[in-house]
């Protein structure tokens, strides 16, 4: 017989690793890889950890598009929108 299958609970649950979210793994390995590139992986190895104990952090503490609008502050264009524009436009007409 087949092992069952788990269903998430909810239909917007993130993808889970071990017993990290995606994001968190995602965070961790980036930092990795690039203190790897520069040949000092033990710092990737420890600005992963801390880095991903803050994002940990802020998701659990936070309202839940706090990473959208807080990059929406500090000017990274994270969605084409017609509703929010960017808020370094000088000029809005085209």
């Amino acid at each position: 017989m087949s092992e069952p299958i788990k269903v998430p609970k909810y239909v917007d649950e993130p993808r889970i690793v071990l017993k990290w979210t995606i994001d968190e793994v995602m965070t961790f390995f980036t930092l990795f890889l690039a203190g790897f590139m520069a040949d000092i992986p033990w710092l990737g190895v420890l600005l992963g950890i801390v880095v991903s104990s803050a994002v940990r952090r802020m998701k659990n503490t936070q309202p839940k598009a706090f990473m959208l609008h807080a990059g929406y502050w500090f000017g990274f264009p994270l969605k084409e929108t017609r509703t929010i524009p960017n808020r370094f436009d000088q000029h809005f007409t085209k």
